[in-house]
């Protein structure tokens, strides 16, 4: 499983994904599709790790803060 490294965002938190297989082109298009506000993507910071991102088939695997620090 690739880990990818977390990128500052305007100072909130970040989500980071960890993907078992490639996502197709389809379904990361889908994704971009869906986070078409601030107040969605907000939302999706608030998701739990170990559950899905709303709407999506992407399992948050862990959160992390814009110096690359685990939240807890």
């Amino acid at each position: 499983m690739k880990r990818a490294t977390p990128v500052k965002a305007h100072g909130e938190p970040v989500i980071r994904c960890a993907l078992a297989t490639r996502p197709a082109a389809a379904d990361l298009l889908a994704l971009l599709n869906l986070a078409t506000s601030q107040e969605k993507v907000a939302a999706w910071a608030q998701t739990p790790v170990g559950e899905t991102l709303h709407d999506t088939a992407f399992v948050v695997t862990d959160h992390y803060n814009d110096e690359g620090q685990r939240r807890r």
